[in-house]
């Protein structure tokens, strides 16, 4: 149990031979007393269940432990794209890009430094992503964000595999 956010040293000693070389293992932990994540929503609305990051705001949203001050430990919050370079991006766990249709060269040059720093950036690509702006700004043949071109859309709607034989038997679909 930490007490204190922050890094603290573990150590981890395990007494099953003889070779003590290999008995020991050394890692730092760091603790944080919450987690934000920003939600980068593609596809705003102003209708429950319609925007990008609905669920994943939801989801997020449930931390069953709460602290002292009524959040749990996971602190979601969206921007739209347009917002996002006006965020400090480290001080958030997570940036999560939902089905956003391009991204500008800034947003681009602070996602790439912000990984590099050692954030974690989601991509949920959608219908409404411009696959051409992806590859020139995030994949730039091979020395961008994206490790791989973004070809085409490949399957079909849920109703489409449902007439299909060869169509496996699930599906992650909530809808068509």
């Amino acid at each position: 149990v930490f007490r204190e956010a922050g890094s603290h040293r573990v150590e981890i000693r395990v007494m099953s031979d003889a070779v003590l070389l290999d008995n020991t293992s050394h890692f730092v932990v760091d603790v944080r007393e919450h987690v934000r994540v920003l939600l980068v929503d593609g596809e705003r609305s102003r209708e429950r269940w319609e925007s990008e990051s609905d669920f994943l705001m939801e989801v997020l949203g449930l931390s069953q432990f709460e602290g002292e001050d009524g959040f749990g430990l996971l602190r979601p919050e969206w921007v739209r794209e347009s917002e996002l370079t006006s965020q400090k991006l480290g001080d958030y766990a997570v940036v999560v890009v939902a089905n956003v249709v391009s991204l500008d060269d800034e947003a681009v040059a602070a996602l790439e430094d912000y990984a590099r720093g050692g954030g974690a950036v989601v991509f949920s690509l959608g219908t409404r992503v411009d696959k051409q702006a992806y590859n020139d700004g995030l994949w730039r043949q091979g020395v961008g964000l994206f490790p791989a071109k973004l070809l085409e859309v490949q399957g079909g709607t849920r109703a489409e595999a449902s007439t299909d034989e060869d169509a496996p038997a699930w599906v992650m679909a909530l809808g068509d």
